[in-house]
Order: C-alpha cells, then sequence, then structure tokens
C-alpha cells in the first residue's frame, strides 16, 4: 500500500460512517420538522361555517395536504383582528387538514360550496405554502379566482404554486430565502427581489419566510381595509414596528452543521407536548410550531383536553393529534396563551401527579412577543447556536441573545465524532491485517 493511500482511506473510514448515519436517519429527522400525520384524523363533529356578513372578502387558501402553519395562523390572525373582512378559508375537501408542526386545521368551505353561495372573485386571496406545491387540483382553482380578478398575497413559498401556474410572470415577487436561487432558475420570467420583508405590485403582495406573513398580511389589511384597519389589528395583537429592509439571511457551513448533528447525531429527541385550549392565541400556535419541530431535537405532539375541535383566539377550527392521555410520556407541556389558557394549566396542576410533565404557560406573553418567547427558551434549554439556526430557517425579525445558555450542541459534535473514529479504528485495523498478511 502506497504511502498516500493509507491517510485516504483513513479519512474514508471518518467520513463514510458519518455520511451512513446521517442518511438513515435523515427522514427521522424530517418527519420531526414536518410533522406529517402518520394517520387520517379521527372523525369528529364539523362546525357549521361561517355566514358572511356583507364585508369584503378575503379567502385563506389551505390544501388538504399540508399547509405552512405560520402561514395560516398568521394571516388568519391579522384579517380577524382588522374587524374589516369576512375571513374564510377555503381547500378542495371540506375535512381536517394537516399544518407543518403538528397540528390539524378544518377549512370553512370546499371549493364546490364556496362556488355556490360565492360564485364572485373574492376582494383578496392569501396563499401560503403548500406541501403538495405543485398541486394541479389547487393551481387551476387559483388560475379561476385571478381570471374572476382576485389580487394575490403570497406567503413565503406560496410563490412556488403561483409561480409554477405561471401567474407570477412579468412580476416582481420575493420568496423564502432558501427557494430564491432554484425560483430565479426555475422561473426566470419572474423578476425574483430579495432585500424586503414583502413587496407590493399590482394585483400582488409576496412576502420572504415564515414569520414575514405577518408583515405581508398587515400589507393587505391597509391595503384591502386601510390604515384604521391596520391600526385595529396591530393594537389587537400588541404588534410592535417591523423591519422594512431585510438583507437575505445565509446559512453557513456550522449552522449546516448543526442541522446534521441535531437531525442524525442526536441521542434521543425529547418529547414534547403542545397544548392546544379552546381560545389558543394563533400567534403563540404558530411560534411553538414553527421552532421546536424545526430544531430537529425534539419529538412533538399537539395535545387537548379531549379529541375534539377547539377554536383559537382569531376564530379558526383546530384539532389536536392526541389528547391529554398522552402527556405521561412527554417530558415538557407547553401551553400558548389565550382566553382559557391560565384555567387550563391550573386544572392541569391540580389533575397530574406531581411531576408528572413540567408544565410551561406562555400566559401574560403578548402575542407579537411569542417568536422572542419560543427562539429564547430554545436557546436556553438546546442551545444558542441551534436557536439561532431556527430563527434563520423562519426569517425572525429577531433572535434573543440569552446569556448562560450553551453556545453549540457540543454532545451531538463528540457523538459524531465518536461515531468517525470508529470507522478509522476499523480501518486501520483492516489496513494493518493486510499489510501484515
Amino acid at each position: 500500500m502506497s504511502r498516500l493511500a493509507r491517510p485516504i482511506l483513513l479519512v474514508l473510514g471518518f467520513i463514510l460512517p458519518i455520511l451512513i448515519v446521517a442518511g438513515w436517519r435523515s427522514f427521522g429527522a424530517m418527519q420531526r420538522m414536518v410533522q406529517y400525520p402518520s394517520m387520517p384524523p379521527p372523525a369528529v363533529a364539523f362546525s357549521t361555517p361561517p355566514a358572511l356578513e356583507g364585508r369584503p372578502v378575503a379567502l385563506v387558501l389551505l390544501s388538504n395536504r399540508g399547509t405552512e402553519a405560520a402561514d395560516v395562523l398568521l394571516s388568519y390572525a391579522v384579517l380577524r383582528a382588522s374587524d374589516a373582512f369576512d375571513v374564510i378559508t377555503v381547500a378542495p375537501e371540506r375535512r381536517f387538514s394537516p399544518l407543518t408542526g403538528g397540528l390539524d386545521v378544518l377549512p370553512d368551505y370546499s371549493f364546490s360550496d364556496w362556488a355556490e353561495i360565492h360564485p364572485e372573485a373574492p376582494d383578496f386571496l392569501v396563499v401560503p405554502y403548500f406541501l403538495d406545491a405543485n398541486s394541479p387540483v389547487l393551481m387551476e382553482w387559483i388560475r379561476e379566482q385571478v381570471a374572476l380578478g382576485a389580487p394575490l398575497v403570497s406567503l413565503s413559498d406560496g410563490a412556488r404554486t403561483l409561480a409554477a401556474a405561471g401567474l407570477l410572470d412579468g412580476q416582481r415577487a420575493t420568496t423564502h430565502f432558501w427557494s430564491m436561487s432554484s425560483m430565479a432558475r426555475n422561473y426566470p420570467e419572474t423578476r425574483w427581489v430579495a432585500g424586503a420583508r414583502y413587496l407590493e405590485a399590482d394585483g400582488l403582495i409576496s412576502s420572504v419566510g415564515v414569520t414575514a406573513a405577518l408583515d405581508a398580511s398587515l400589507a393587505a389589511v391597509r391595503r384591502f381595509g386601510g390604515q384604521q384597519a391596520e391600526a385595529r389589528a396591530r393594537e389587537a395583537l400588541a404588534i410592535q414596528t417591523l423591519p422594512e429592509q431585510w438583507p437575505m439571511p445565509e446559512i453557513s457551513l456550522a449552522e449546516i452543521g448543526i442541522l446534521l448533528l441535531n437531525g442524525s447525531f442526536l441521542t434521543s429527541a425529547t418529547p414534547m407536548a403542545i397544548a392546544v385550549p379552546d381560545g389558543a392565541e394563533d400567534l403563540h400556535l404558530a411560534a411553538l410550531l414553527e421552532t421546536y419541530p424545526r430544531s430537529l431535537t425534539m419529538e412533538v405532539k399537539t395535545v387537548a383536553e379531549e379529541m375534539k375541535p377547539v377554536r383559537s383566539r382569531a376564530g379558526l377550527t383546530l384539532l389536536a393529534r392526541a389528547d391529554e392521555s398522552a402527556l405521561p410520556g412527554m417530558q415538557r407541556l407547553l401551553v400558548p396563551g389565550g382566553a382559557s389558557s391560565a384555567a387550563y394549566v391550573e386544572r392541569l396542576k391540580d389533575e397530574m401527579p406531581t411531576n408528572m410533565v413540567r408544565v410551561d404557560s406562555m400566559v401574560g406573553v403578548a402575542p407579537d412577543e411569542g417568536l422572542v418567547w419560543t427562539l429564547g427558551d430554545l436557546a436556553a434549554r438546546e442551545d444558542q447556536a441551534t436557536a439561532t439556526l431556527v430563527g434563520d430557517m423562519i426569517e425572525a425579525p429577531a433572535i434573543p441573545q440569552i446569556p448562560g445558555a450553551r453556545s453549540w450542541p457540543w454532545q451531538r459534535f463528540l457523538f459524531m465524532c465518536a461515531v468517525g473514529g470508529i470507522g478509522v479504528v476499523v480501518v486501520g485495523w483492516l489496513t494493518r491485517r493486510r499489510g501484515s498478511g
């Protein structure tokens, strides 16, 4: 064996086991992030769809295959808080449908039912990111609404569906920063613009990733409902000033390393529950569902007192994935703020055995502070680097720096090195054996 061959083999012996473990465990990591349901939601009684009250109609489109949680929760909450629109959710079929992060939502109307009661164009149509972004059914229905005259509000990678439908040709638009280069390559007819949280053009408002759904929804309220409506929404949700300029985030090699470590070299994900009490604050739910699953360090499950639908503060019909019988297997339960959340927490403390599960509550946290709370909590309980990565992934306006937080997931880093070290030992033994033979 040449002098060069042995060092090369030792390097490969270190790298290949790491790559094998990463590939083997990547599916479980993605499932922790998206939390796609393993089975259909249980059969439950559906609520009566809301009646129209004669105000401008704002439609929020859902997919039966899966929709980005923050895009739905943030936009719906802002539009309802403005008190300027009849806010309606629609989907191809009226059945409980998944949101990313592990929650299900019931559309108000199916496409066919909505067409019967409102054949005209909505005053505007909100298009979130769909897990089935290239769905022919969704694209054709959006084209029909645009042909009727509906303006569009594109949230995050909702732009992918609109671009695939040919509805962004000749337009200026923006999207999630991770998708910007691929969108520019696949849809060159659109001028893809970075540097702002959202863009406004004729017939279109488009936003960057995830958390910017809040910014774009406020812009939609201002355009279609007026400044007073925007002021009402800001006051109701305690929304402070949002950044106008937005330098596109860049995921560094170190952050890619954190994804590898958290996704593939975690000894076991922490089982954690997110409560969904009646009246839960939509902005808190969005923050919880977008941060903890993306860390890849948590096995998140939404729970409710019973397996029956609840209404969020803004009025979405939601269904958790489990009831409270799942709590004994959890290390922690996070409770969003909301109308009944304080009573919910007190009941749990009275009914649950001492130390069965740790309960942490967001009661008293302002709606718009939910994201800062969750990112800060993630930094304190995991590490600052993981919280910063998650904040960058969801394009958070601010990422809190927590004094005393661990800087890096060192334990997982050492585990990865141990896996590579075993490969080096094996390769070294084989090469020595071959040399002696």
